[in-house]
């Protein structure tokens, strides 16, 4: 009798035992969603820590930044002083070759004479009575016969 009663006790009606199991799952569901939300609001809370502190590190300058931008200053220097020697360079320069200018020479006066084959006259010798010259002047030529030379 007391087995009986012990395996009637353990004998469960089915509807029972399935609204105890459904009770269950109902608090293993609770459980798991109050889980997943502290989960969450851990991994919002870490997530906006990592935000703000990016954010700082953003307004930072980096490190390679500031080099960067040093080296450039010294290249941008280095550059203009070069610029500013190949200038001055450039002007004596110019100023060496204005003194070899024809044209500088044809302002004070002189003249080129070339042949009729436009070869450049050096010499007097080089021309008989009769020839036709030309005479290139700082502004504009003309044309001209020999009449006769003088060889000194």
């Amino acid at each position: 009798m007391q087995r009986l009663d012990a395996t009637a006790r353990r004998l469960v009606h089915p509807a029972a035992r399935l609204a105890q199991q459904s009770r269950d799952t109902g608090l293993l569901a609770a459980r798991l969603v109050r889980a997943l939300a502290g989960h969450l609001d851990a991994t919002r809370a870490r997530l906006e820590g990592l935000r703000h502190r990016y954010g700082l590190r953003r307004r930072e300058p980096l490190p390679h930044v500031t080099s960067l931008a040093a080296t450039r200053e010294r290249w941008q220097r280095a550059g203009m002083t070069r610029i500013e020697r190949e200038i001055a360079r450039v002007a004596t320069l110019e100023r060496s070759l204005s003194h070899l200018n024809p044209k500088a020479v044809l302002e004070r006066g002189y003249a080129l004479v070339t042949r009729a084959d436009g070869a450049l006259v050096h010499d007097a010798a080089q021309l008989a009575p009769g020839d036709d010259v030309r005479l290139g002047f700082a502004r504009g030529s003309a044309a001209a016969r020999v009449t006769r030379r003088d060889l000194e």
